[in-house]
């Protein structure tokens, strides 16, 4: 079971600041890494594949998205791969 998340370095010191509300522009804490961004959204279907419904749900709650957010980027028939 998925028990938590640690956010580390600048992105963690951004996370505190908009929880808060020192931020006031997305801009001053979003990060570009530009075109070369390598597109994880293949390997991270293959993860979330691999787990169990409850442990996609941990993954929902911990990411602030609804569950069905999860379910869809699996795609369809979504169950576990072997």
């Amino acid at each position: 079971m998925i028990s938590g998340f640690t956010h580390i370095g600048k992105e963690a010191r951004d996370l505190d600041r908009r929880g808060e509300g020192t931020v006031h522009e997305l801009a001053e804490v979003q990060n570009d890494y530009g075109d070369d961004a390598v597109n994880v959204q293949g390997p991270l279907r293959r993860v979330l594949a691999q787990l169990t419904p409850m442990e996609r749900d941990s993954i929902a709650v911990a990411a602030d998205v609804h569950p069905r957010t999860v379910e869809r980027l699996i795609g369809p028939g979504g169950g576990r791969l072997r």
